[in-house]
């Protein structure tokens, strides 16, 4: 296992605890809010607060460390757990947009949504399609753990 991947790994390990962490707060804030007092239920919500803020940075890292080793390798599974996939980016001028729109007769306002659709269905000349690869998490951190364990 090369460096990058062990540091890929230990930062799985950031996201699986800070995931254990964060669904335990929620439980704690369910079980609690039927018998909590004013400061009690605003201690509950700080702790889920942080819970989700901690989780969010420790995700976002991951994120950026997948996306390192994307950049650095060419690899789009540097890791278990995690993978880039690469999604469409669509660059055009949202005015040329509509006047093309308007001229096919197929809106009086842009739709972005319906005419990205259809940007990706038929190449026009002022729109430009770029792949950006975006990271990928595993809903299930502790059973990639585990069966990294395993091996």
């Amino acid at each position: 296992m090369t460096t990058e991947q062990e540091q890929i790994r230990q930062q799985i390990q950031v996201v699986a605890e800070a995931r254990r962490r964060q669904d335990e707060a929620m439980s704690n804030l369910k079980e609690g809010l039927n018998q909590w007092e004013a400061t009690e239920g605003l201690g509950l919500r700080g702790r889920v607060r942080m819970a989700f803020e901690v989780c969010t940075q420790a995700s976002d890292i991951l994120r950026d460390m997948t996306l390192a080793a994307y950049h650095k390798t060419g690899s789009k599974h540097p890791a278990p757990g995690v993978e880039v996939r690469l999604v469409q980016q669509l660059d055009y001028d949202p005015a040329l947009a509509l006047i093309w729109a308007m001229d096919k007769r197929l809106a009086l306002r842009l739709d972005p949504k319906a005419f990205e659709k259809l940007a990706k269905a038929m190449p026009l000349d002022f729109v430009t399609i770029t792949e950006v690869p975006q990271a990928t998490i595993a809903g299930d951190l502790d059973a990639v753990l585990k069966d990294m364990e395993e091996k």
